[in-house]
């Protein structure tokens, strides 16, 4: 597992947060979900008019396409800190996911990163990221599928691993920490356990 701690989120008597997530397979809609009933805030979910396959994605990475997204109605000044959450392909946040983000034009307060991913290099994600919305996140956190194995094991292929709650509950203790770390004053409903 890949943590980054970068700033310290800006103090509030409570942050509204938002998620915005992109998934491919499924299991980083997943990890939205599971944060989002952890912190019990809005969520959005970015999608493409036309079918992705794996080529599309191999394609979009090779030649730096850019992807239609679907219409998004969000006020994003709205928001206190936003957490976007998406697969990294090829050590690169996914493309739907960044297509958003540029969209955004740089009017992000606070903002972190979580990924359900392979593994990737944090300084590449970090890089790309700051260069995408022109400042540091709160947080970057890389989960990879192996962390949501059971101790001992370990699969090579993990871009075909198809994650199920059951997994999830094996990094609770780390999503607590995330919610911690980038939100200071949570809602009563997402308090952890202590």
């Amino acid at each position: 597992m890949l943590t980054l701690f970068v700033d310290k989120p800006k103090q509030s008597s409570l942050m509204k947060t938002l998620i915005v997530y992109y998934s491919f397979s499924g299991n980083n809609e997943l990890l939205a979900k599971k944060l989002q009933a952890l912190l019990n805030c809005q969520i959005v979910k970015i999608s493409e008019p036309k079918r992705r396959t794996g080529l599309t994605i191999m394609l979009d990475l090779l030649f730096k396409r850019n992807p239609k997204i679907g219409p998004v109605n969000l006020l994003v000044s709205e928001y206190d800190h936003l957490i976007f959450i998406a697969p990294i392909w090829a050590g690169r946040i996914a493309t739907p996911l960044k297509v958003f983000i540029k969209s955004l034009d740089k009017n992000i307060t606070n903002y972190s990163f979580i990924s359900l991913c392979g593994g990737s290099d944090n300084r590449k994600v970090l890089s790309e990221l700051v260069y995408l919305t022109g400042k540091k996140p709160l947080k970057l956190l890389e989960v990879t599928v192996n962390d949501l194995l059971p101790a001992g094991t370990a699969i090579k292929q993990t871009s075909f691993y198809k994650v199920k709650e059951e997994d999830l509950l094996r990094i609770e203790d780390i999503l607590h920490h995330f919610i911690r770390q980038t939100v200071p004053v949570i809602a009563p409903s997402a308090k952890t356990k202590n």
